[in-house]
């Protein structure tokens, strides 16, 4: 049943000061930085894309486009992503394709020297799982999984909730967006989907959608392990939202998040994590 929007609503605002006292402000780097988190996910044998080229900025703007330019004409596969290489909740991701690069290079270097972002990294973007493949015909847009983890000091890391993100359109930078018009449903224990929710056709306010493309499907085990494997190589940081795409190679992780909320639940089962937060904080 749907609940009050007291009782099924979390705010922001304190779930991001739980996170600050659980979280050393020293560590976040080791998430929101993304050439040091592929490094950690490598070391550490955690399925993440590899950064396979570093944008750097240089004070000389003309040289900056040169060498992004022959970079991303050397370095680039088919389609890949560019994203800023630190940073939370994805901002500034684009998802290009090589063809459209072809003999212009040196105008996309142009238009991302021309961007706010100091520094970018290149990735190759994940094909989505054919079971899971949101935009339709291998279209390359990702369903993703929002995991959070808490990991208490001596112990394991522990799933605190688990939800599924699957995006109604073909925009594949969909999957790296906290928000978005997809569908979404909180993933149980036994890895089966809850009732599909998505924004209500007003735009304001969330529905109940019965319709859900891959409700009742099952997706346990590896990706909740994962993001338990990945806590442990981010420590100290103790609460990470992460996002985990079921790709074609099994499933990977997108990014972690130092600063993280579930996904939207109007029954209210997000909020056992703020409570989970609460008594992690007063552990300390």
């Amino acid at each position: 049943n749907m609940k009050s929007d007291a009782e099924a609503t979390l705010s922001p605002a304190e779930l991001t000061a739980l996170q600050y006292r659980l979280n050393p402000p020293e560590a976040v780097p080791r998430v929101e930085d993304k050439a040091l988190f592929a490094r950690l996910c490598a070391r550490n044998g955690i399925s993440t894309p590899p950064v396979i080229a570093e944008l750097r900025r240089s004070s000389d703007r003309h040289w900056t486009v040169r060498d992004w330019a022959e970079t991303l004409a050397r370095e680039a596969p088919e389609t890949f992503v560019v994203r800023p290489a630190s940073g939370p909740r994805a901002e500034g991701v684009r998802v290009l394709r090589r063809a459209e690069g072809d003999g212009g290079w040196g105008d996309l270097a142009r238009a991302l020297a021309d961007g706010p972002w100091p520094d970018l990294v290149v990735q190759p973007l994940p094909a989505p799982h054919p079971a899971l493949d949101a935009g339709g015909g291998g279209g390359g847009v990702l369903a993703t999984l929002r995991i959070g983890t808490l990991r208490d000091e001596g112990r394991p890391g522990r799933v605190l909730w688990a939800g599924l993100r699957l995006p109604t359109g073909r925009d594949p930078v969909e999957a790296y967006r906290a928000g978005g018009a997809g569908l979404r449903a909180r993933v149980r224990r036994d890895g089966t989907l809850d009732r599909g929710v998505g924004v209500a056709p007003s735009g304001f306010g969330l529905r109940w959608v019965d319709a859900h493309p891959v409700s009742g499907a099952a997706i346990a085990g590896t990706p909740r392990e994962l993001a338990v494997r990945a806590a442990r190589a981010v420590a100290p940081l103790r609460t990470v939202g992460w996002d985990v795409a079921p790709t074609a190679d099994g499933p990977m992780v997108l990014e972690g998040n130092a600063w993280w909320a579930p996904l939207q639940d109007p029954a209210g089962g997000s909020v056992p994590v703020r409570d989970a937060l609460r008594q992690a904080v007063a552990r300390l």
